[in-house]
């Protein structure tokens, strides 16, 4: 299985354009039969590099227990409920998709992003115990 837990930039990128890349994401699970997006959520939660636990247990929550406030079930919907709630790609809250896609242990995370600093946090939860 393949779940996409997306985090959503809104500071180096226009304050919402993420909606582009969701849907092209979206368009490729398609094409290639399988794979779907599981979860959004800002930056501003799930990249934080400053020890501020309070904001990154959200996100870490969100994509270990598919615990989230909102809901929706795509994911342009669930973005498009966040700017209602007026909130920019890098402020979105937690927001799971469809049915509940964890990653357990065992799983196979890909990580990606630009700059190490903003995935320290989040990752070290995942390889300290």
């Amino acid at each position: 299985k393949i779940y996409l837990h997306a985090f959503l930039d809104g500071r180096d990128t226009p304050p919402r354009s993420a909606k582009k890349s969701l849907e092209l994401m979206d368009a490729t699970f398609a094409r290639l039969g399988k794979g779907r997006t599981a979860t959004i959520v800002g930056r501003y939660f799930a990249m934080d590099r400053d020890n501020r636990w309070d904001r990154v247990s959200s996100a870490y929550n969100l994509i270990v227990d598919s615990t989230a406030d909102f809901h929706a079930d795509s994911a342009v919907a669930g973005l498009e409920a966040a700017y209602a709630r007026d909130e920019n790609d890098e402020f979105v809250k937690a927001t799971r998709i469809g049915e509940a896609a964890r990653v357990e242990d065992g799983d196979a995370v890909v990580f990606m992003n630009f700059r190490a600093d903003r995935a320290r946090e989040l990752t070290r939860v995942f390889v300290e115990d």
